[in-house]
């Protein structure tokens, strides 16, 4: 229960930052470096939502899907990161629980 408001914070932070353009001009800052390491720009914000927000981050893989089709690279690389990351909160549950 005393992580609510925190959660509901941040959530309500990722759809600010999303909906003011913040997350596409941060993709367009790091895509220079990010082509070094040939990491796809497209995947920043799955990136960054992802250890924050389960339910945020599927909102963005299904905008990935959508938008590339489901055997596109993007769209098999955003899955490989939604399956094999999890959340911040869940571990934070985990370990205020011990």
């Amino acid at each position: 229960m005393r992580i609510i408001p925190n959660l509901v914070a941040i959530l309500v932070a990722i759809g600010m930052f999303r909906g003011a353009g913040g997350i596409d001009m941060l993709t367009h800052a790091l895509a220079p470096a990010l082509k070094l390491v040939h990491f796809p720009p497209e995947l920043v914000p799955m990136g960054l939502i992802r250890p924050l927000s389960g339910s945020g981050s599927l909102g963005v893989f299904t905008d990935i899907v959508t938008r590339y089709g489901p055997d596109h690279i993007l769209s098999r690389m955003a899955g490989t990161i939604y399956g094999s990351t999890e959340t911040t909160f869940t571990w934070w549950r985990f370990i205020s629980v011990r």
